[in-house]
C-alpha cells in the first residue's frame, strides 16, 4: 500500500544516512531493514529481515550489499 514508495523516498533515505553519520541507534523490525539497506548504511554490514516465502526479502537485502544472516 505504498510502503516502498515512501520507504525508498530519497528524503527518508537521507534521514537514515544522517542518523547513521551521527552515530544514532537505528532499529527496525520485519522488512524495515530494506530502507536501511537501500540507503547504503548497511553496506558490508550484517543484518536480517523477513525470511519466509523462500527468503525473497533477504535476497532483496543482499542486493543492497548487506551481509544477510538468519
Amino acid at each position: 500500500f505504498g510502503f516502498y514508495e515512501e520507504a525508498y523516498d530519497e528524503r527518508f533515505l537521507k534521514l537514515i544516512r544522517e542518523f547513521d553519520s551521527r552515530g544514532k541507534i537505528i532499529a527496525t523490525i520485519c522488512v524495515g531493514a530494506l530502507p536501511l539497506g537501500k540507503s547504503g548504511v548497511l553496506n558490508n554490514r550484517k543484518a536480517t529481515t523477513y525470511h519466509l516465502r523462500d527468503a525473497y526479502r533477504q535476497e532483496q537485502l543482499k542486493e543492497f550489499g548487506v551481509n544477510v544472516v538468519n
